[in-house]
């Protein structure tokens, strides 16, 4: 009997300082955990304050800000300290601010007026939906959202990355027309098209590619006067 006490006395003095490493390292793992999930979220607020609301559909920035007070709600309970924590306020006046766009026709048409008119702007843009796209697809394994609704705010975000470039390649249309360079215009509006009509299935494509597909057909008509007779006597 005295034996056996002294050996399990040995083991739980070999055992005790295996359970402080062990649950030392585990801590260290949580924290690091935390910190991962913290500088995600850090990314994912910066690109929503970046993205105009012109190339984010309202579904999926109300889905990415709950998605940010999820996160925050899990380091509140983890007792984790961040500055992320300190943008709650902000992520909740979004909530407002889409709230109020809904009810206020001239927000609506002020966000619809904010479109990339710069190289700068459309990296900058392109840059922080790519972010979003990469957290969307994490979003799958550890968010609990459902495949088809994780894929339809894939498409709009893919879309909104198309959108932006449309918006450059039409800017810069209107300028080569200003210079009369009719024909650098009809190709920036042509690839344009292009880029809009690889996303047809999205709502709100389909207007783009209608005002597109009639400013190419007047460009058209001044450039080639005699297809256009030819293709009228046809008809």
């Amino acid at each position: 009997m005295l034996v056996f006490s002294i050996v399990f006395a040995l083991f739980i003095i070999c055992l005790v300082p295996i359970l402080i490493r062990w649950r030392r390292q585990q801590r260290e793992l949580k924290k690091q955990r935390l910190t991962y999930l913290s500088r995600r979220s850090e990314q994912v607020f910066h690109a929503l304050d970046v993205i105009s609301d012109r190339y984010l559909a309202k579904d999926t920035k109300v889905f990415m800000i709950e998605y940010l007070l999820f996160i925050i709600k899990q380091l509140e309970n983890a007792n984790y300290t961040s500055d992320f924590l300190v943008k709650h306020a902000d992520i909740m006046h979004w909530l407002t601010d889409i709230n109020a766009t809904k009810k206020n026709a001239s927000v609506k048409k002020y966000a619809s007026e904010q479109k990339v008119n710069t190289p700068e702007q459309l990296n900058q843009t392109h840059n922080a939906l790519k972010c979003l796209l990469q957290e969307t697809r994490y979003m799958a394994k550890t968010y609990g959202v459902s495949q088809v609704a994780i894929g339809q705010h894939l498409v709009n975000l893919r879309y909104a990355y198309a959108l932006a470039y449309r918006d450059l390649l039409v800017y810069q249309a209107r300028l080569d027309l200003d210079n009369d360079k009719k024909a650098q215009a009809l190709e920036k509006y042509r690839t344009a098209l292009s880029v809009m009509e690889q996303n047809d299935s999205v709502n709100g494509a389909k207007k783009e590619i209608m005002q597109l597909q009639s400013r190419i057909h007047k460009i058209e008509q001044i450039l080639f006067p005699n297809k256009s007779k030819a293709e009228s006597k046809s008809v």
